[in-house]
């Protein structure tokens, strides 16, 4: 059987998505050109209502449909978590959506436990600016540093520095593993492929099994292709009846033309049953631009949710959606940090990398929470302060 379908690396060697967080923050630093590309994919051999994939995909929809209750940590800290340590947040650049959502909470967790927060800013996300905030990280000799959505790579000499300083440096939404001048890494690649693996079931699951997919993707971030290949081994693995057609819209189109560009893909692709949007914030005026173009939008999904994407998988617009528990993340940052500071390293390398399993949120299953009034994002795990607090001795 021939399958001409284009294939991503597999999970283990994507670069992390630093999803909507990467995208979100690296507009202003990178330059995109080049027009709007899309290929397609597909395999030649027919599925059925009663296709092992298809009841695979099913089974993965059906088991991730209701938010998970626990936060996947057991072990108390056990030790007294002292006070007065100062930490050090060093944001992504100017528009850090997810960054902000996840630093958030952390500061929140930061007073429970008695800690000290310092917030640095680089104005974009470029090597220049990331360097000078690590340097300035540096010179304030924290407890520790806190970065997200960089690749270390950027300011390796930084990173060295820190580790040589005894100063460990949690990532998160990071390309890098854990291990060496990286402390410990958080949400990172297998994360990532978990949330938008778990998309791609769920549109298999409503395509029955058969049809054709679309993939919207962004010129010039190559690592949303990357976490992104979660959606394409679910769609290969569980439906070889599925095409996939993609297209990367440049940069530049974000928050002008972009709504407009896929509604144009979407007319020379008519065959389309179903939307992954590769980032959760392109296409912010998608559904305006069908109501104006007179089109009846395919089902829409996308992972790592922006508060945006909440609002329109409330109305229904956006048909599913994975998110990041960026509150849980932010605490779990604080949990691993109580752990390093206990003397407990090893305890926050295995107990905080337990990310809870994925959860589908869709007004098809009337999970999808309401928006916070601040327009923060809603938590999955409700009740995760409690838990954390417990495990703290709080």
């Amino acid at each position: 059987m021939r399958n001409n379908q284009r294939l991503r690396p597999p999970w283990q060697r994507m670069l992390m998505a630093g999803v909507p967080v990467v995208l979100a923050v690296g507009l202003a630093a990178c330059s995109s050109s080049g027009s709007s590309s899309s290929s397609s994919t597909g395999a030649t051999s027919q599925a059925t209502a009663s296709s092992p994939g298809l009841k695979q995909a099913e089974a993965v929809v059906s088991a991730d449909t209701s938010a998970p209750t626990s936060i996947g940590i057991t072990q108390p800290v056990g030790k007294p978590i002292p006070t007065g340590k100062h930490i050090v947040l060093v944001y992504s650049g100017q528009g850090a959506v997810g960054t902000e959502l996840v630093y958030t909470p952390f500061k929140a967790a930061a007073k429970v436990l008695g800690w000290n927060v310092t917030s640095l800013y680089p104005a974009l996300p470029t090597p220049q600016d990331l360097q000078q905030a690590l340097n300035q990280a540096i010179q304030l000799k924290p407890d520790a540093v806190v970065i997200a959505a960089v690749d270390d790579a950027d300011f390796q000499t930084q990173i060295n520095t820190l580790h040589s300083m005894h100063i460990p440096v949690i990532s998160d939404f990071s390309p890098d593993p854990t291990g060496g001048p990286i402390t410990l890494s958080l949400m990172g690649a297998a994360g990532q492929a978990a949330l938008t693996s778990v998309a791609g079931a769920k549109a298999v699951a409503d395509l029955g099994g058969k049809g054709e997919l679309g993939v919207i993707g962004l010129q010039g971030y190559k690592i949303v292709q990357d976490y992104d290949t979660g959606f394409y081994n679910e769609v290969h693995q569980t439906c070889p009846a599925c095409t996939i057609k993609e297209t990367d819209l440049p940069l530049t189109s974000l928050g002008t033309t972009d709504g407009t560009d896929i509604v144009n893909f979407l007319r020379a692709n008519p065959d389309i049953k179903g939307l992954m949007l590769g980032y959760d914030g392109v296409g912010s005026d998608l559904y305006t631009a069908a109501k104006s173009a007179g089109i009846t939008l395919p089902k829409i999904y996308s992972s790592a949710t922006l508060p945006t994407g909440v609002q329109a998988a409330l109305e229904g617009e956006l048909t599913a959606t994975v998110p990041v528990d960026y509150n849980d993340l932010g605490w779990r940052d604080a949990d691993a940090l109580a752990r390093i500071f206990t003397g407990q390293t090893a305890s926050a390398l295995t107990q905080d990398v337990m990310y809870e399993r994925p959860v589908i949120w869709s007004e098809q299953y009337h999970n999808v929470p309401s928006l916070p009034s601040d327009n923060s994002f809603p938590g999955v795990v409700t009740s995760y302060q409690a838990q954390y607090e417990k495990l703290w001795g709080k």
